[in-house]
């Protein structure tokens, strides 16, 4: 053979060796993609956002002084947004419709700032939907992302353990309240969202390590989460794929199954969920309320929400367009049952605070545009239990609200990459060089 013919030969060695890269790791040429200033500073804030809100914990849990470190979270989630928006309009060719959402968000912002004095506007469901399209256009992010969220993910993992274990026999678990205190969290809820991103980001670890995660969420007694965390689960494990493209053989998924089914039966029968079985039984949260002021109908979720509808009958066409502000929101809570709160639905929190418009971007970009961008195979199924999980936090709870939720959007990202077409997308960023036959 020739020295061209060999050449070509390496050649093509060398591309099918970053492709199977790709593919087996989801690694992405991690040492052969550029690195800009930008994305490293991106990722830092953004894993940096998680860390604080945990030492934040810590901080409450030993001095007493709360929100210690809300500024530096906003300080990082307002980089991070900075960032997202640069990049939207620099490096996303077309998305037209998401950058007039921008743009009208951007001057809705404006008005109610000079109009009513209203500086909270609900920024993060437009957030969202951008952050996915970067990280579907940006390579170089998608692989950063993915190498730090790898190593970063046992730094989490373990202040988790460390802020939930050492404090179970002085904790005390409230089921009949709207705060609930476990370790050092003064709400526990946030803590089960955390352990939920963690069995995520650790879903290719064994049941060894996310059945106990799973475990955790059902003594927190996050409802949402541990129905969430199951599915998730469930979902997985009947999708995972044996090698490539091969489907495991059905009675072994059937078997995976069932042990799980009674895994989890076992630990809700020894006791571990007396908090949401306390609370299932007694009528904490009924159906129907004929009287929103009558305060025996205590604070359930459907009368949160049945507020908010009340209020929505009353809105406008341009109100129902772009919706209201999260200050407006929080004055309505505060009119009816003293406190200022939410929604436990993101549904619902969006239609009131950004209308129909920012709905069905959050819900296109969110659950549709994923889907339409990767192929078939393990990542699409894979994210199809995501996504399953997602939608069931957003309704029962909420789940962009929760800074733990930018880890899953990472994981999007990471979906992404796995499945895209990296032949094109490598040559024209230049991923792993000058790789053509």
């Amino acid at each position: 053979m020739d020295t061209a013919g060999k050449n070509g030969k390496q050649e093509i060695e060398d591309k099918d060796h970053c492709l199977g890269e790709l593919d087996y790791q989801g690694t992405f040429c991690l040492e052969k993609v550029k690195r800009s200033l930008a994305v490293r500073i991106f990722c830092v804030f953004l894993l940096a956002i998680p860390v604080l809100e945990i030492s934040d914990q810590f901080i409450r849990y030993f001095t007493g002084r709360e929100n210690t470190l809300g500024i530096g979270i906003l300080l990082c989630g307002w980089i991070v947004t900075a960032l997202v928006v640069y990049w939207i309009f620099n490096a996303c060719a077309g998305y037209h419709v998401a950058k007039l959402a921008l743009f009208a968000f951007a001057a809705k912002v404006v008005y109610f700032i000079l109009e009513f004095n209203h500086y909270n506007l609900n920024k993060d469901s437009i957030l969202a939907p951008l952050f996915l399209i970067v990280l579907f256009e940006k390579i170089e992010l998608r692989s950063a992302l993915t190498e730090m969220v790898t190593k970063y993910r046992y730094l989490l993992l373990c202040l988790l353990l460390i802020s939930l274990l050492p404090f179970l026999n002085i904790s005390t678990i409230t089921g009949t309240g709207l705060i609930r205190t476990l370790g050092v969290w003064g709400n526990s809820k946030c803590a089960a969202y955390y352990l939920f991103a963690c069995i995520v980001l650790f879903s290719d670890a064994g049941y060894l390590v996310i059945l106990p995660l799973l475990v955790l969420i059902i003594f927190i007694g996050a409802r949402g989460v541990i129905i969430a965390g199951f599915l998730y689960i469930m979902f997985r494990t009947f999708f995972f794929n044996k090698g490539r493209n091969e489907l495991r053989p059905k009675f072994f998924t059937i078997a995976q199954l069932t042990v799980l089914v009674i895994v989890m039966s076992g630990v809700l029968y020894l006791g571990l969920s007396q908090t949401v079985l306390r609370r299932v039984g007694y009528s904490f949260e009924p159906l129907i309320f004929e009287d929103f002021r009558n305060p025996q109908y205590g604070h359930g979720r459907v009368f949160l929400n049945q507020i908010v509808i009340g209020e929505m009958e009353r809105f406008s066409i341009w109100e129902w367009v772009v919706g209201r502000s999260a200050t407006d929101l929080g004055d309505l809570y505060e009119e009816f049952i003293g406190s200022r709160t939410f929604p436990h639905n993101d549904f619902m929190n969006i239609l009131y605070t950004n209308g129909v418009g920012g709905l069905l971007l959050y819900l296109y970009y969110l659950f549709v545009f994923p889907l339409k961008k990767l192929g078939h195979g393990r990542e699409k199924s894979e994210l199809i239990a995501l996504i399953i999980a997602i939608l069931i936090l957003g309704a029962t709870t909420g789940f962009y609200i929760f800074y733990a939720s930018y880890l899953l959007y990472a994981r999007y990202g990471t979906l992404y990459g796995e499945t895209m077409s990296f032949r094109k997308r490598i040559d024209e960023e230049e991923g792993c060089g000058r790789l053509a036959f």
